[in-house]
């Protein structure tokens, strides 16, 4: 293993940016994603993977302004995020506009920071409705607007 401390100076070049990464549904506190579905819980009992809901997690929904404020006391210049589609799209094409507005208001919050952000929409969990239409396994899964 690389111990970085053997170094005799490490030097990163002017523009380089330390960042943070998190995912919705594994800090936000969700229970909308397939992850967190009564089957999909019972798939992984049955199986003996190891394996714990999210749940609350670190419940950052509702402490966002907290997590901000650790980032930006870390002098960090990088925050990659998801958007939990799960929670945004509750059923296909039914949008929650609250937490469209809320996630708006975070990225708001993050560029008044000075932080860049990075933003992904899937990082793993999706709703429970495109679980049921094959994810990302099938032709139905990736046609958001088919029937089937």
């Amino acid at each position: 293993m690389i111990d970085p401390f053997s170094y005799k100076e490490i030097e990163f070049p002017k523009k380089f940016m330390f960042g943070a990464a998190t995912a919705g549904a594994q800090i936000e506190g969700n229970g909308h994603s397939h992850f967190d579905s009564p089957d999909y819980i019972e798939q992984k009992r049955k199986t003996g993977e190891p394996f714990t809901p999210a749940g609350m997690a670190a419940d950052s929904w509702h402490h966002f302004d907290d997590d901000l404020a650790l980032l930006t006391h870390m002098n960090l210049g990088l925050y990659r995020m998801s958007i939990e589609w799960s929670r945004i799209e509750v059923s296909p094409g039914k949008y929650d506009q609250v937490a469209v507005e809320k996630y708006v208001d975070e990225l708001n919050k993050l560029k008044k920071a000075g932080l860049k952000i990075c933003l992904t929409l899937h990082h793993f969990a999706h709703p429970v409705w495109f679980e049921e239409k094959g994810a990302f396994k099938t032709a139905n899964g990736w046609c958001l607007s088919c029937d089937a």
